[in-house]
């Protein structure tokens, strides 16, 4: 992995420490309700910031598409992690059971299943490339199948 610093990152690794101290302070107060869901859902924007910043930082493929992949993960924990601390905040801790969890991550699941293998099938993405047209170089890329948005057309709203 080869990186190199910008000043972009820095509003990301700030970010990142903001979230990782109200992680931690939530962590000393997860007796209340709606608070273990929001450490998870705090370490998962702290990861997030983290890696899109070392991504950014990143100056080859597969740097990039090394911590694009990992940004994953916080990608399909963080709903989940939302809607929980939502549930329990608001005092409907008993809608939550370990088999509804299971069902509301069964999509996100796939999904990072499909990142982590997106070698073998391209559903996430393919044609990466890197563009140096800017500032920093980003990753190009075409989107998959499992994550193209289909917007509708006129013919498909009548």
């Amino acid at each position: 992995m080869h990186f190199q610093f910008t000043p972009y990152i820095a509003p990301l690794l700030l970010a990142g420490v903001v979230t990782a101290a109200l992680a931690a302070y939530a962590w000393t107060r997860r007796d209340l309700p709606g608070a273990t869901p929001f450490v998870v859902l705090m370490a998962s924007a702290t990861l997030w910031a983290v890696a899109n910043s070392l991504g950014m930082a990143g100056t080859d493929l597969a740097t990039k598409a090394f911590w694009a992949n990992l940004q994953y993960l916080s990608f399909v924990a963080i709903p989940v992690a939302w809607l929980t601390a939502a549930i329990e905040y608001t005092g409907n801790e008993s809608w939550i059971s370990w088999r509804r969890l299971g069902l509301l991550s069964i999509v996100p699941v796939i999904t990072l299943g499909l990142v982590w293998t997106n070698g073998l099938h391209g559903l996430m993405r393919y044609v990466l490339s890197l563009d140096e047209n800017g500032p920093v170089s980003v990753m190009a890329k075409t989107s998959g199948h499992w994550t193209q948005r289909h917007t509708p057309t006129s013919s498909t709203l009548r």
